[in-house]
């Protein structure tokens, strides 16, 4: 199944000036990419339409005692009613990206957002070729920020001096959780920022998430320091 690919969407075009311009920007840049980007994901989704007609099949497909499929069906159609009613009251509202950084200067945006997988093609697809794809991607985007910040970055673990498995310790993990860095998969210090890739995997039947980051280099320090302490306590 290696010709089945998992993404749902993601940012796949001129990687190396994408990221030139994601690193040299500034904040209200960023939210300015960010924009782009989510409109750019907003046109991958399916539309309301697509969605009623397919799931509509799929449960008439399921062959279930009529009582119990008008039941279904009638649940179906409100929950899609709902859908079409919140549509039309996001479309008249204007959306604006705030600018302004979260805590410790964190600013960031969606790169990409895989299928669910808990139907086929891709709940066939076995470990192994989810991981390649999705360390492909994440060495494609690696690449081209390190090519525009000139140096190639390291993993948590190296910044942090702890071997891989470390970082899944109870006590080292709980640091991590805190500030939103156990999605770190790879980071670069530059100046007083650190820019990062992230990945998010909540179940293994839920998307797989991956996103472009930047904070404070302070954040990362803070963490550094308290693995420190936990690692001289031991």
């Amino acid at each position: 199944m290696g010709n089945i690919s998992i993404w749902r969407w993601a940012v796949e075009d001129d990687l190396d000036a994408f990221f030139a311009r994601l690193v040299r920007a500034d904040d209200a840049e960023v939210a300015a990419i960010a924009a782009e980007v989510a409109a750019q994901e907003a046109e991958s989704l399916p539309s309301l339409d697509q969605i009623e007609a397919e799931t509509e099949a799929k449960l008439r497909g399921m062959k279930l005692p009529a009582d119990i499929m008008k039941t279904m069906l009638r649940g179906f159609k409100n929950s899609m009613q709902e859908a079409r009613e919140e549509e039309a009251r996001a479309a008249t509202e204007e959306e604006e990206f705030d600018p302004m950084p979260g805590p410790n200067g964190r600013v960031g945006l969606a790169l990409a957002s895989s299928h669910m997988f808990y139907e086929d093609p891709y709940a066939s697809l076995g470990y192994e070729e989810i991981e390649g794809q999705v360390n492909a991607l994440l060495a494609r985007y690696g690449a081209a920020i390190s090519k525009a910040v000139g140096h190639p970055g390291q993993t948590l673990p190296e910044y942090l001096g702890l071997a891989e498995d470390a970082l899944w310790e109870d006590a080292v993990f709980d640091i991590l959780v805190e500030p939103g860095l156990d999605a770190v998969m790879r980071m670069w210090i530059t100046g007083d920022l650190v820019l990062y890739l992230g990945q998010w995997h909540e179940d293994k039947e839920l998307p797989i998430d991956l996103e472009f980051n930047r904070v404070h280099v302070a954040l990362f320090e803070g963490v550094k320091a308290q693995v420190a302490a936990l690692r001289h306590s031991d």
